[in-house]
């Protein structure tokens, strides 16, 4: 019997994270490596011994920073979504309030109801070329 995933939807910002699990208020963490490690132990005391599927919009560096740090997890996959289309889910659901907490749980929804697919960083130099820009 395969163990079923928690999904945690992230709003990533540049000094701070928001998170979002099933049945939890969203938290907030610093976006540095104590507050990375503070996100993990956090969906980690949820999840127990369950895979997790991190998911958050893509925003540039400070998304592929975190992902980076949470790739190097046991247990962890990451999905970076299209912002436009969380825009979109949000007005299918029909939420007009926009705060980093809602921002979570709206990216939690989607991951949870369109099981987005796992994101891979790309090869060492595309990985540079892209911190370039």
């Amino acid at each position: 019997m395969s163990k079923s995933v928690v999904y945690v939807g992230v709003d990533v910002g540049k000094s701070e994270v928001v998170a979002a699990v099933a049945g939890r208020r969203p938290r907030s963490f610093h976006h540095t490596g104590p507050g990375v490690r503070g996100l993990v132990q956090w969906f980690r005391g949820v999840a127990g011994d369950r895979p997790v599927q991190v998911c958050m919009e893509s925003t540039g560096i400070y998304s592929r920073r975190l992902a980076m740090r949470l790739l190097r997890q046991p247990e962890v996959t990451v999905s970076i979504i299209n912002p436009m289309q969380i825009k979109a889910y949000r007005q299918v659901l029909l939420r007009r309030t926009k705060t980093d907490s809602v921002d979570a749980e709206i990216i939690l929804a989607y991951a949870q109801s369109q099981q987005p697919p796992e994101w891979q960083p790309g090869s060492k130099v595309l990985e540079e070329l892209a911190a370039l820009v």
